[in-house]
């Protein structure tokens, strides 16, 4: 018997995120946020920083140590 597994599309899951992180980071903004809305914007704020970093890496060609000999 052969199963076959409805997946939703990633976009949607990341439209999703982005906007709990959006409500999250205008809360945080507007002063009205919990220690834990803090946290969790503060922990997304730098996954997306170093995910910026990784793909500008990656844009550069640059693998670590030989990016300069390039």
């Amino acid at each position: 018997m052969t199963m076959y597994e409805k997946k939703q599309p990633v976009s949607v899951w990341v439209i999703l995120v982005f906007i709990f992180w959006l409500i999250v980071n205008i809360r945080v903004e507007a002063g009205l946020a919990s220690t834990m809305e803090r946290t969790i914007d503060g922990i997304v704020g730098g996954a997306l920083l170093l995910t910026v970093i990784f793909f500008a890496l990656r844009f550069f060609k640059c693998d670590g140590l030989s990016c300069a000999e390039k």
